[in-house]
């Protein structure tokens, strides 16, 4: 077993790789968030179904973005409760 300083270095680059991986995703939501606001101001009062569904996946895109961002903060918060038990 790994004495507690590798571990608590080894958490600490986890945690940090986490971090770069959610603003990795802010950057993600961020831009699908754009392409969803242009989508809607270039095809207005377009009832197009094709268009519609482009508009629905992007949308969907942020909140499974959302959901990722929300895994990875609760991974984050169980290591660091991890680290401080050590």
């Amino acid at each position: 077993m790994s004495g507690i300083e590798e571990v608590h270095a080894g958490i600490g680059m986890a945690n940090e790789a986490s971090r770069e991986a959610l603003a990795a995703l802010a950057q993600t939501t961020d831009s699908v968030e754009r392409a969803q606001q242009a989508l809607q101001q270039a095809t207005q009062g377009t009832t197009s179904p094709e268009v519609e569904q482009a508009s629905g996946l992007l949308a969907d895109v942020v909140q499974r973005v959302g959901e990722l961002q929300g895994a990875i903060s609760a991974a984050i918060e169980q290591t660091e409760t991890y680290q401080h038990r050590l």
